[in-house]
């Protein structure tokens, strides 16, 4: 997929409970990267690899 799946995103790092000015970054730089043909899609694996190196980013809200 272009994007990862909700349960993905859940246990990364990047969700810390709201939309955080690094969650945007990451969107719009993913976003960019697809407008200029320059992504790939990932598999769930993939995802989960790619987002796992931000897993211990500690969660404000819950």
């Amino acid at each position: 997929s272009w994007w990862p799946k909700p349960n993905i995103w859940r246990h990364s790092g990047l969700d810390v409970g709201y939309w955080s000015s690094g969650c945007e970054k990451w969107f719009q730089d993913r976003k960019e990267r697809i407008r200029k043909g320059d992504a790939r899609l990932k598999s769930t694996e993939a995802w989960r690899s790619s987002l796992a190196r931000n897993r211990k980013t500690t969660k404000f809200f819950k």
